[in-house]
């Protein structure tokens, strides 16, 4: 289709779509998964995964900067695998990743570790003792749902960072605002993924008001 110059892909495709590509950006490589298709002049499609970069970038915005602080990532699926290699590149001082498939979070960490050089491990959902915690998990879409840590385990100063975009905060960033923590919804995130995918695509694109961070496209 000559008219076609990419497209968006969200669950439950983002693995199943690496067979129908041709290359893939170190993003995806590494993750194992893409969300972003672009086709080139001569026909090849190309494809990059914007949750790990979106991710950091929504927590530059906000001033939450992963740099130099450590983190507890829960949830290794597939936003989580982007976001635990973006974290690290982005210069986390440790890492620990939490999954309730341990396999699955020690696999992760041992990669990422492997990849960036940077101190990875996999660990229990407990937040007491790290400067950021990060959900990517789907708890907290439903109300019913139970809790990614422990809430009374986060220390006051301590950035609760949840991937889930939703118009109210989820209980864990309600929780974790009544312990005195400095929180980040899924929007700024949300907004780093439009940025990064549209890049991708070869848009010049930048959500308003959003100023001195930039990445460019691969």
């Amino acid at each position: 289709m000559g008219n076609l110059s990419g497209m968006l892909v969200t669950m439950p495709h983002k693995q199943r779509m690496l067979a129908f590509v041709d290359e893939l950006d170190s993003t995806a490589r590494e993750v194992g998964a893409l969300n972003v298709i672009r086709c080139e002049p001569d026909g090849r499609w190309v494809g990059a995964i914007s949750d790990g970069i979106g991710c950091v970038l929504g927590m530059q915005w906000e001033g939450n900067h992963p740099a130099n602080k450590s983190v507890l990532l829960v949830g290794a699926g597939g936003a989580g695998r982007a976001i635990a290699f973006a974290v690290a590149y982005a210069g986390a001082s440790k890492l620990t990743i939490s999954d309730v498939d341990e396999h699955r979070a020690r696999d992760l960490a041992a990669s990422v570790a492997a990849e960036t050089g940077r101190a990875v491990h996999s660990g229990p959902s407990d937040p007491d003792g790290f400067e950021v915690v990060i959900n990517a998990t789907p708890l907290g879409m439903k109300a019913s749902d139970a809790m990614p840590v422990d809430p009374e385990r986060l220390a006051p100063g301590t950035i609760v960072v949840d991937i889930i975009n939703a118009a109210e905060p989820t209980p864990l960033l309600r929780a974790a605002q009544a312990r005195g923590c400095r929180t980040q919804d899924g929007g700024p995130m949300h907004q780093g993924q439009a940025l990064y995918a549209l890049r991708f695509l070869g848009f010049d694109y930048r959500p308003e008001g959003r100023a001195g961070v930039d990445v460019g496209a691969t």
